[in-house]
């Protein structure tokens, strides 16, 4: 058995559950779809929690690799608020909610947020020490943070449209 499908193996059914998940929801934003404010606001504040979780419970570097994460979340929201993705959203007054257009973007974003994790906990399960390397702490924090606050920007440029 190779060293890939033995990491496959051995990976826990919940994991995969979390994948279908992911790909359901993400690719359900392939089509125009209709969302609630509240759920515009929960869904980036879940995949910011997440990533900042994964962050301190990985590395045992004190506050460097969540600043760097901030850094991060914080670059990518501005950058994300001036490109006014997506484009096309409207808010309809009528049913009350914010209608987007379709994009595989937000799956996209999603499947790297996973992908990510998966493979830092793979690292580190297979070489602990990991956890005390500053370069890959910082560098998982980045990409965790930059994910998070393009996911956030989305949601604010799509509220801005009220």
């Amino acid at each position: 058995m190779s060293a890939l499908t033995q990491i496959l193996a051995a990976t826990p059914l919940w994991v995969w559950a979390i994948l279908g998940y992911i790909v359901y929801m993400g690719g359900a934003q392939l089509r125009e779809r209709a969302f609630a404010r509240r759920r515009l606001i929960l869904l980036p504040g879940v995949w910011m929690v997440f990533g900042a979780w994964g962050i301190e419970r990985s590395f045992a570097l004190g506050a460097a690799p969540l600043v760097v994460w901030g850094v991060g979340l914080a670059l990518s929201f501005a950058l994300m608020r001036t490109s006014r993705w997506p484009a096309g959203a409207r808010f309809d007054a009528s049913l009350g909610q914010y209608l987007v257009p379709g994009s595989a973007l937000p799956l996209a974003l999603m499947l790297v947020i996973f992908v990510a994790k998966y493979a830092l906990g793979v690292g580190l399960a297979l070489h602990p020490e990991l956890g005390e390397a500053l370069p890959a702490a910082l560098g998982f924090s980045l990409l965790f943070g930059l994910i998070g606050g393009a996911l956030a920007g989305r949601s604010a440029n799509i509220l801005a449209k009220a």
